[in-house]
């Protein structure tokens, strides 16, 4: 054996006598994708795709998918259930319709269920103050029927009570929340002249 050494070059090559032999090859040491090797100190780092934010926050899989079941089914979440007693009409959610120009011309019908008052939104004296204009805010019938109006009258106020209740004759009736503005006319026995109206409901 012994050492040979190309002039010019500075490359020495190992081998026997008479007999070249090529360099060994080394395979380079595995980087991690940065060019770092583990032998100058860095730590191999297994790289990959980022975390969606939901499970960032920590939020189950599970709730994400009923929330997306229940989103396309057209139902809200946590919607109360309906416990509306039996014989009673039952009113669906809906959004309330805007102000009309004019209120809803309705008359009394005495003999409704579950009469209750009800306050009035405006009174207009009619017929030279002989009589009143009463609207009030109400919903669809037959969830909702103006069932009579009571009209007291004193020297220096005149009192108006609405009531209202539903139609017993259709109990199981589904009617959609709506607010409907209407109004019915009562009379007095003398003009109103400076008296205030007072509403009784309140």
């Amino acid at each position: 054996m012994g050492w040979h050494c190309t002039a010019g070059h500075g490359t020495a090559r190992h081998g026997t006598a008479g007999h070249d032999t090529a360099p060994a090859r080394t395979r380079p040491a595995p980087t991690d994708g940065t060019g770092a090797r583990p032998s100058e100190g860095a730590s191999s780092i297994r790289r990959g795709r980022r975390a969606p934010s939901w499970a960032a926050r920590g939020i189950p899989l599970a709730a994400i998918l009923s929330l997306a079941l229940l989103t396309a089914c057209g139902q809200r979440p946590g919607s109360p259930p309906d416990t509306s007693p039996p014989g009673q009409p039952v009113s669906t959610s809906a959004s309330p319709s805007g102000p009309p120009g004019e209120p809803r011309a309705v008359d009394p019908r005495p003999g409704q269920a579950g009469v209750h008052p009800t306050r009035w939104h405006r009174v207009e004296p009619v017929e030279d103050g002989a009589a009143l204009r009463v609207s009030f805010w109400s919903g669809v019938e037959p969830c909702h029927v103006l069932d009579h109006v009571d009209v007291r009258q004193g020297a220096d106020e005149v009192v108006i009570t609405v009531h209202e209740g539903h139609d017993p004759a259709r109990p199981d009736t589904a009617c959609v929340e709506i607010a409907v503005l209407k109004a019915t006319v009562v009379r007095l026995d003398a003009p109103l002249g400076g008296r205030r109206v007072v509403d009784g409901a309140v």
